[in-house]
């Protein structure tokens, strides 16, 4: 499992998903951004990331959504 910040410097989250699930398209990605959008989401769930989630992160929210790939993966 990989939580992958949207903005990064040299390339951006969306290149990195991309690269990610090519070079292995069983990690589940959970793309985080300070910048969220409806196509910024759509975009990164066409991608194939797990989920799409904007900051500030609740950490309540998280630990379930971490959950949800845990219980995903034990399947």
């Amino acid at each position: 499992m990989i939580l992958l910040d949207y903005k990064m410097s040299g390339m951006d989250g969306l290149q990195m998903l991309k690269e990610i699930k090519r070079i292995n398209p069983k990690i589940d990605v959970i793309v985080i951004t300070a910048y969220g959008t409806i196509e910024g989401a759509v975009e990164a769930i066409k991608a194939g990331a797990f989920d799409y989630i904007t900051k500030p992160v609740e950490l309540d929210k998280l630990l379930l959504l971490l959950a949800r790939v845990t219980d995903k993966r034990g399947k």
